[in-house]
């Protein structure tokens, strides 16, 4: 009982050790928390950074008083990672630095303060847990597909995991699909994310579902193409078929086969004809 009890007062010790650590307003005040870390932790890395930390600051006293000056005068996100950049320059002192990224993280306030806290993460610190952590905290703050597909691109060459994150997240979004724009919007996402082809296509099936307008399936048969190319023309031209039978007048029959005309010319190098075609069956 008296060994447990001596190891949660150690643990306790080190948890405020941290918080001291990160507050430390002055050079003295910083020492003192060093001292103490040194003393009662277990843990060799933090350990063996503490060391790091008191041998650069006695190295450069008068920069790290400086940068202590500045870091108090600090206010926003963007300040505190200008300050890390300078740390990080002046001195290669990458555990004080990834402290500021810390408080820089704290406040975080709009898309782009994390999006450019995480970018600098990356570049600097290389660290990929504290890196998850920023993008879990920005899926978690904005759900709008742009956002997650910003935040999908820059963590899946990032993270070990990113892909197998990616397809998690997506499978998320799918469940939440109820009409025919979320399912194409989602399939350009899956495709260009990840490349599955098969979970796209599925997707555009649904989507196909929920078209009941010529435009509808206009746009469909255009998303195909643009991200299938010629691989789904049969599919394509059917599109177009059903967006031809919903024509009511010539204007909307010349918009539907100025696109189904431009697909066929990337596709076979020519026009396909089909149109005059669908025009006689229909006693046009």
């Amino acid at each position: 009982m008296a060994s447990q009890k001596v190891l949660e007062d150690r643990k306790k010790t080190c948890s405020l050790l941290k918080l001291a650590e990160k507050k430390a307003s002055s050079p003295e005040a910083f020492v003192k928390v060093a001292n103490a870390v040194l003393k009662y932790s277990d843990d060799n890395t933090w350990k063996e950074e503490i060391k790091i930390q008191l041998d650069k600051r006695e190295q450069f006293t008068d920069i790290y008083a400086n940068f202590i000056k500045k870091e108090s005068e600090c206010s926003t996100s963007g300040c505190f990672r200008n300050l890390a950049r300078k740390v990080l320059a002046e001195t290669e002192d990458r555990a004080y630095c990834a402290r500021l990224y810390e408080k820089a993280e704290e406040r975080c306030c709009f898309f782009n303060d994390y999006l450019l806290l995480a970018n600098e993460v990356h570049e600097h610190l290389g660290d990929r847990k504290r890196l998850e952590k920023i993008y879990r905290q920005m899926l978690a703050n904005w759900d709008e597909l742009p956002k997650i597909n910003t935040i999908i691109e820059h963590f899946l060459s990032r993270l070990d995991n990113g892909e197998r994150w990616a397809r998690e997240i997506y499978h998320e979004k799918e469940d939440n699909c109820r009409v025919r724009g979320d399912f194409i919007r989602l399939a350009v996402s899956v495709f260009r994310a990840t490349g599955d082809q098969e979970w796209a296509r599925r997707l555009y099936r649904q989507a196909q579902q929920h078209c009941r307008s010529r435009a509808e399936y206009m746009v469909l048969a255009w998303s195909i193409h643009e991200n299938f190319g010629g691989d789904d023309w049969g599919w394509v031209i059917s599109l177009y078929r059903k967006a031809f039978e919903l024509c009511t007048d010539h204007l909307h029959f010349n918009q539907v086969i100025r696109l189904c005309d431009w697909h066929s010319q990337q596709n076979i190098g020519r026009t396909s004809g089909t149109h005059w075609l669908w025009m006689v069956s229909a006693g046009w």
